[in-house]
């Protein structure tokens, strides 16, 4: 363990700035769909997992690993982002299948705000 300490012929060195100039301006909620996408029945037994490659608004994909038995992948995206994705499985050999066709689509906010609950009467007095 090292000891840091001062003697006249020995100084420790500097400590670092404190940051300034931060300056909060304000936040910013972004809504966003969840999907579950159904995923084929896997068509052999020897499946030890699966994979998809989600790929956002032309991002880097991310790779999700699944157990082999998964029939169903979720993700949550920004509305108006294009969206691709395709599944691979991997056997217990570890042999990887060719990747299936990919499914791609633009995320579209088609859900309608809820009912709201009914209006109430506030008061009422007599006008004269």
């Amino acid at each position: 363990m090292f000891r840091w300490f001062r003697r006249k012929d020995h100084h420790m060195p500097p400590r670092p700035q404190r940051p300034s100039g931060l300056t909060l301006v304000g936040e910013v909620t972004i809504m966003g769909l969840k999907y579950t996408i159904n995923l084929p029945p896997v068509s052999v037994g020897d499946v030890a997992k699966r994979s998809v490659s989600l790929t956002i608004d032309s991002a880097n994909a991310v790779v999700s690993e699944l157990p082999g038995n998964a029939t169903t992948f979720e993700f949550t995206v920004e509305r108006d982002k294009p969206v691709a994705l395709f599944l691979f499985d991997t056997d217990n050999s570890g042999n990887v299948s060719q990747p299936s066709p990919i499914l791609a689509f633009t995320s579209t906010d088609t859900i309608p705000p809820p009912t709201p609950d009914m209006p109430t009467i506030g008061s009422v007095v007599q006008d004269d």
